[in-house]
């Protein structure tokens, strides 16, 4: 049993927080970024982590784990660097939108938000897969 001082949760298995890990790193290695749609609902439903630290802590082990990822694929010759950067740009600006619009919400409606994107997600995939239109 470990104790969650950030997250208010007095007690909880460690063998919990580990699946929650690896079902998200699961989906990370063979989705790419798409584990925040699996880890973030885990941190907030399985674990009781209120909304606003579960995207903290998503966004910093997103950090330890791409890294690992990162350098897997590159070594592989599964990166093309000018997109790469070119959306790190893009991203480092959104992320910091994104965190200041957290200070002026709170957690539902903060998951509401989230709440279409996995199923924008979902309906791409399908179309996709029903109109024949391969994705590469």
């Amino acid at each position: 049993m470990v104790k969650l001082a950030e997250s208010e949760i007095k007690s909880i298995s460690l063998w919990t927080v580990l699946a929650v890990a690896v079902v998200g790193g699961l989906f990370a290695g063979f989705l790419g970024g798409g584990a925040g749609y699996v880890r973030l609902p885990m941190l907030v439903y399985a674990l009781g982590v209120p909304t606003k630290v579960a995207i903290g802590t998503d966004l910093f082990e997103v950090l330890i784990s791409a890294s690992y990822g990162t350098i897997s694929h590159g070594i592989k010759g599964n990166v093309d660097i000018m997109i790469a950067l070119v959306m790190h740009t893009g991203a480092a600006v959104g992320a910091q939108i994104g965190v200041l619009l957290t200070q002026f919400f709170q957690g539902p409606r903060i998951r509401l938000a989230f709440s279409p994107l996995p199923l924008i997600g979902a309906a791409m995939v399908v179309y996709g897969l029903v109109t024949g239109h391969q994705m590469k």
